[in-house]
């Protein structure tokens, strides 16, 4: 592949390369195809999804102290990836620890701040691990944040008026997922039920 190849990526294109190298062992022999890149771009994106989770404290679900992820299991994670590297420089199975760890906390969320805590610094380690510039990416906007608490409320009125034998309306809920999506690539994850919202924001900054 030539330099252009990869400029065509995108402006992360730099990460996604890297993070193509990466999902590979060094001692391997790469597959650098296009369409390896673009999986490779697209797999970025979902670390970026997980570094996202720093700037959401709606994660921590503190009255259900067994359903929920603590302190100890982020812990325990962050010993386990050290591991991986320090045997051999395994990065493979680290991004695949990565990924599985990704989909039970925004399924499970977090016990206490605590686990808050031990999560942010855990980005911040895989971030220094892995040098994909994780930590680039920011926080809301307060317009932003404004839209997702309405989208909260409007969730939780849904819930009440559900829960009462009566039919909601979602057309304001729909109106408002389309509006951040189109205007900011912002995606809410929720459903009546579930606790807190947690916001993805599905692309890579600087795109158009």
């Amino acid at each position: 592949h030539t330099l252009d190849d990869i400029k065509k990526l995108g402006p992360d294109a730099d990460s996604a390369f890297r993070l193509l190298v990466l999902q590979s062992h060094y001692r391997s022999s790469p597959n650098y195809t296009q369409k390896a890149l673009e999986n490779a771009r697209n797999s970025l994106l979902e670390l970026r999804k997980f570094a996202q989770l720093q700037h959401q404290p709606n994660l921590i679900v503190e009255w259900d102290k067994h359903g929920t992820i603590q302190k100890e299991s982020i812990d325990e994670l962050r010993e386990e990836l050290l591991g991986l590297l320090t045997d051999d420089l395994r990065t493979p199975q680290f991004l695949a620890k990565i990924n599985q760890a990704h989909s039970q906390i925004r399924s499970d969320k977090l016990g206490s701040k605590e686990a808050f805590d031990a999560l942010r610094g855990l980005i911040r380690f895989i971030d220094q691990s892995l040098g994909l510039k994780l930590l680039d990416e920011k926080d809301l906007t307060k317009e932003q944040k404004d839209l997702v608490a309405l989208e909260d409320t409007l969730w939780k009125e849904a819930k009440k008026i559900s829960g009462s034998g009566e039919s909601y309306d979602f057309s304001k809920i729909d109106e408002l997922k389309d509006k951040l999506a189109s205007d900011y690539g912002i995606i809410v994850s929720n459903y009546i039920g579930q606790e807190g919202l947690i916001w993805s924001r599905y692309s890579i900054p600087g795109d158009s």
